[in-house]
């Protein structure tokens, strides 16, 4: 292979990698905006340890930022471009460290192609933890490490790295508490070699062992964040009930079952191939193998980990079946025009990313949150202890600051008690003195979010006369208490003074619901409004051609569905509007092609398989 066909291919992987994670949205978690907090709170008052004023279940109690340093960043990059330059930042940070992955593959096996493949399936297999939080940095500082790992057992001197490692794990401490496994990954080193009986290297991992393990030790929680780590290993209420914290699922159609299933495969299948053809066969890869294979089994989350664990290996047992194989030319010739056809499918996908007109701006960034309602809390001034859903607690505390008091967010065991969390699951579930508990936290208002979960609390809530419902939008509802604290908002209900939030997506929901109305006129001029705010949205374009299709302006209604498929191709019921459109105009060719594309997005639509039966 060429030099410059291995530049080429080289700088393809990293452009098909960082375009990929950058378009991965949302860009964010529910755990981001928390972190956004704590990074605010740390740069203005130069400070690691401070009080929580921001719950009403947990105020004044210590809340400890065990990744401070991955806070900091994030604040300051959110300062200098919102959250595009944070979206910028963590495509870096996944290019980075699938180039350590990628140089890990390629220094245990020296090929290329195959260090590639396995790159990009990697890449792929760990899009979950393709987030703005802390967790990205430990992906990078576990590539660094294995990394280095590699370079350790091809090195004749180890002192080199008594330092290395340590300095590593120093930093790596202060960035996310996942640096736990970068300590259990030497202890496998260690019994590695210590069963080869390479004593030297056996001894030299031992002392680098304990010089990392007592730098984890230099940061401001000191050994707490020992324990803080140390905690999630164990059975808790929070690993029983928060999904990423859940076992991986045994289901074949479970998309992080199907990766964990590849890479055991090709783990498994590497070593085989590398014994059957002559290779040493090195039973004591499966002292690695094992233990990261546990990871994602106890916690799903850590399917990543388990990935770039094995990923270096499973390169190294193929390239070396390959090195044996490409004696024979065409096999050879294969490998080289294998190389070509990844760097020209690399092309295409990159070529297709610049012709989307990609709708990364500020109407896309926070579409799960419930950012129309804090706009009318804000707007209205409402203030309050908040009974919140876990997800939203964080993003509550970063839009209102001090004048909602959540109830539960993100930094559960950093600030919260597990009592905390156990009530919470109590009130969601509206369980026995589910009304007592919101009694003792004085809660004035409750935030749902339009979910299964929410189902018993919002069974509870409705006809309640202790509760009024007070806002609602098609992501969320707001409840205010009757009581003398919330006289003058109650007031101002009743008296119909609340103001609403001019925004395209409450506009959209008002035109909608006024369709349902079937007050078509006032519908119109609501999701005019919303177009003038959001031209870019499929589903105001959607909802405007269905007004004009009940106008019988048909060529309108047109115009509207089409414009929606321009801004999104997978929405839901443009493509059977106009193949109805062609279907009444006798146009059956292109009616046929249109419902076709429709029952490629939604398969079982009745209308339009029953519609096509006709044609």
């Amino acid at each position: 292979m060429s030099l410059k066909i291995k530049i080429l291919l080289i700088i393809s992987l990293f452009a098909v990698i960082f375009v990929d994670s950058f378009i991965k949205m949302p860009a964010y978690d529910t755990d981001t905006f928390w972190h956004l907090k704590a990074g605010e709170l740390i740069s203005k008052n130069k400070n690691f340890h401070f009080t929580d004023n921001y719950s009403c279940t947990a105020k004044g109690f210590p809340w400890r930022n065990y990744e401070w340093l991955s806070e900091i960043i994030f604040y300051i990059t959110y300062i200098k471009g919102n959250f595009f330059a944070l979206q910028i930042l963590k495509s870096i940070i996944i290019m980075i460290t699938f180039l350590f992955i990628f140089m890990a593959g390629y220094e245990f096996g020296k090929n290329l192609f195959v260090s590639w493949i396995i790159t990009i399936l990697a890449c792929k297999a760990s899009q979950h933890a393709f987030t703005i939080r802390p967790q990205i940095f430990s992906l990078l500082f576990f590539s660094i490490f294995l990394f280095l790992a590699v370079k350790f057992q091809n090195s004749f001197n180890t002192k080199k790295f008594l330092f290395i490692f340590p300095l590593i794990m120093l930093i790596w401490a202060n960035f996310h508490g996942a640096y736990i496994i970068g300590l259990i990954y030497f202890l496998m080193l260690m019994v590695f070699y210590a069963l080869k009986r390479d004593s030297v290297k056996a001894k030299s991992l031992f002392l680098i062992f304990i010089l990392s393990f007592l730098a984890v030790f230099i940061n401001p929680n000191t050994y707490h964040a020992i324990t803080y780590s140390l905690y999630w290993i164990k059975d808790n209420p929070y690993t029983r009930t928060i999904v990423e914290f859940l076992p991986l699922r045994l289901d074949i159609h479970d998309s992080y079952f199907q990766f964990f299933l590849v890479f055991s495969i090709l783990f498994i299948l590497g070593v085989i191939i590398k014994n059957i053809l002559g290779g040493k066969f090195e039973f004591l890869d499966f002292i690695f193998f094992f233990p990261l294979m546990y990871l994602p089994l106890k916690s799903n989350r850590h399917l990543s980990i388990f990935v770039l664990g094995i990923s270096h290996l499973i390169s190294g047992n193929f390239s070396y079946s390959s090195k044996i194989s490409f004696k024979w030319k065409p096999l050879k010739f294969i490998s080289h025009a294998g190389s070509v056809i990844l760097f020209i499918l690399s092309l295409i996908y990159l070529g297709n990313f610049v012709k989307i007109n990609y709708p990364f701006n500020k109407f896309i960034m926070e579409e799960t949150y419930p950012k129309d309602l804090i706009e009318f809390i804000k707007i209205n001034k409402i203030q309050g202890n908040v009974f919140n859903d876990y997800g939203w607690g964080g993003y509550i505390i970063w839009r209102c600051g001090e004048n909602l008091k959540v109830f539960i967010d993100g930094r559960v065991k950093l600030l919260y008690p597990e009592k905390n969390y156990l009530e919470y699951l109590k009130v969601v579930n509206a369980k026995k003195n589910w009304e007592s508990i919101l009694n003792k936290y004085n809660i004035t208002l409750i935030i749902l979010k339009k979910e299964f979960n929410f189902l018993e609390i919002f069974k509870k809530l409705t006809n309640n006369n202790l509760w009024e419902l007070l806002y609602e939008d098609d992501l969320a509802l707001l409840y205010i208490k009757k009581d003398v604290q919330n006289y003058k908002i109650l007031e101002k209900l009743k008296e119909k003074k609340l103001i609403f939030p001019e925004t395209y997506s409450f506009l959209l929901y008002e035109g909608v619901k006024l369709i349902k109305e079937n007050k078509t006129n006032e519908a119109y001029k609501k999701l005019r409004e919303a177009n003038l705010l959001n031209p870019q949205s499929a589903q105001i374009h959607l909802f405007l051609g269905y007004i004009y299709s009940i106008k019988n302006k048909t060529d309108e209604a047109l115009k509207e569905w089409k414009r929606a498929l321009e801004f999104d191709s997978t929405i839901q019921s443009a493509h059977y509007n106009i193949g109805i459109y062609y279907k009444n105009k006798g146009m059956k060719i292109k009616a046929k092609e249109e419902l076709k594309q429709e029952l490629k997005i939604n398969p079982d639509w009745q209308p339009a398989l029953k519609s096509l039966k006709e044609l």
